[in-house]
């Protein structure tokens, strides 16, 4: 289980929502920094490839005859 101190009760997340409990163990700041970074990250990366693809797609669709090539190879 992983929670979050608020105000010496802790939040935590179960497989069936959310719960209180009262004086359970909870994270610190930096594991819930860690966290964060990995979530923004991953956002990141994701925004990235998406990118890409648009980008890809431009290219595609400004070119017909490799349009038709990729899609022969498909």
């Amino acid at each position: 289980m992983i929670g979050l101190t608020i105000e010496e009760e802790a939040i935590v997340f179960v497989e069936g929502g959310l719960e209180i409990i009262p004086n359970s163990i909870t994270m610190d700041h930096h594991e819930l920094l860690v966290i964060y970074l990995v979530v923004i990250s991953l956002v990141v990366i994701n925004l990235m490839e998406s990118i890409n693809q648009i980008h890809f797609l431009k290219i595609e669709a400004s070119d017909p005859i490799q349009t038709l090539q990729l899609r022969l190879l498909i």
